[in-house]
């Protein structure tokens, strides 16, 4: 995540599409990427190991990606 847009820790749902399959889930911001410059730019993490690494590497889909942020409570003003 660029954390000039997205603070680390938020909570996070995204919709994309990762060899060819819809993705749809909630994520968490946990990390910096050298490259991840922007406010719709992600790097998803998709496990450990050959097969991992190489869908990683090829993956450039588009993205949407929403903040999810807790409803403001109504004070009472009395």
């Amino acid at each position: 995540m660029d954390r000039r847009y997205i603070p680390l820790g938020s909570m996070l749902y995204l919709n994309t599409k990762i060899q060819d399959k819809d993705v749809s889930k909630m994520v968490l911001a946990q990390d910096t990427g050298g490259a991840i410059k922007g406010a719709v730019r992600a790097d998803m993490f998709l496990g450990y190991g050959e097969e991992a690494m190489q869908t990683a590497g090829e993956l450039k889909s588009d993205l949407e990606l929403w903040i999810l942020l807790p409803k403001n409570k109504k004070v009472d003003k009395k």
